[in-house]
């Protein structure tokens, strides 16, 4: 049996629309497509806003050099920045006080030994010689307590400086967060 189709074709502008159709969707499709213009943007800073991000950027580490300045009163020979200039001739002058003042001592047992008939004596050797012994354990001793003082000192002097760089140190960020809050 033969078989009969029927076909309800379209009027023909609307074939002729959807060839015109095709050829313009294929062209527009073949060129790239610039997605910059959908790229999202950020609304763009006032001036108070730049300043305070501008603050924070130099802020970022600015007190690194305060730390790095404590750094330098830690540790060992921290302290030589601190001692005084007049330490030597405080010493100096302290111990030629002293010299003297041992000297007339020994003169003092040499008068003794002449008053007595013992001068070159034996007895006057021997107490020369414990005079001069516990004499120069003295002066020993006076020395190093000026040492000492005045090493205290500076230690102290370089704990001071210490202290004073850490406490700037700390107070950066507060400064900083001051100026931002303008």
């Amino acid at each position: 049996m033969p078989v009969s189709q029927s076909q309800a074709l379209p009027p023909q502008y609307v074939e002729d629309l959807q060839k015109d159709y095709g050829k313009q969707l294929t062209a527009m499709t073949a060129a790239p497509l610039d997605t910059a213009k959908f790229a999202p943007t950020v609304a763009g800073q006032d001036q108070y806003q730049q300043d305070a991000y501008t603050m924070a950027g130099q802020g970022i580490g600015a007190y690194q050099p305060y730390i790095t300045q404590a750094s330098a009163y830690t540790g060992p020979g921290s302290q030589q920045a601190f001692m005084s200039p007049y330490q030597q001739d405080v010493i100096d002058t302290t111990m030629t006080e002293y010299d003297d003042q041992a000297q007339r001592g020994i003169m003092g047992i040499a008068d003794m030994a002449t008053k007595s008939g013992n001068l070159g004596g034996g007895r006057e050797g021997v107490m020369r010689g414990q005079y001069q012994n516990k004499s120069d354990m003295n002066r020993a001793l006076l020395y190093a307590g000026l040492q000492q003082q005045g090493f205290g000192q500076a230690q102290k002097g370089a704990q001071q400086a210490y202290m004073n760089q850490m406490q700037m140190a700390g107070s950066v960020p507060g400064m900083q967060r001051a100026d931002m809050q303008v």
